[in-house]
C-alpha cells in the first residue's frame, strides 16, 4: 500500500446474488460516491465492534431498511483517521453485516 491510498472492505452482493466482500485499496481523499461507483448521497454510521471503530457508508435511501451494500472502513484507535482494515477485521466485519443487512455468517 502506498501513502496515498486506505483499503476498505465492499460488501455487496454478486450476479449471482451471494455476497461479497471485496477488499478494495482506494485513494485516501476519495469521495464515497466515487468509491462506491456511482454519484448520489450516501449515510455513514460509526460502529464500534471488539473495541475497534469502522465507519459504515450505505445507500442513503435505505437508512431505515435492510442495506444492500457496505463500505466498512476502520478508523484509528486515538486520532482522528482511517487506516487500512484487514483480514484481521472480518470477524467485525461479519458482526457489522449481521446488523445492517441481517445475514447471518
Amino acid at each position: 500500500m502506498n501513502k496515498y491510498t486506505i483499503t476498505r472492505f465492499l460488501v455487496t452482493y454478486n450476479q449471482e446474488n451471494e455476497l461479497e466482500i471485496i477488499k478494495k485499496e482506494v485513494n485516501k481523499h476519495a469521495p464515497i460516491n466515487r468509491v462506491l461507483d456511482r454519484v448520489g448521497y450516501f449515510a455513514f454510521e460509526f460502529v464500534k465492534v471488539n473495541n475497534y471503530k469502522y465507519i459504515v457508508n450505505y445507500e442513503k435511501s435505505e437508512k431505515d431498511a435492510l442495506k444492500s451494500k457496505l463500505l466498512i472502513s476502520r478508523t484509528h484507535p486515538t486520532e482522528d483517521r482511517l487506516i487500512d482494515i484487514s483480514d484481521e477485521d472480518l470477524e467485525c466485519t461479519y458482526s457489522i453485516i449481521e446488523r445492517f443487512m441481517g445475514i447471518k455468517l
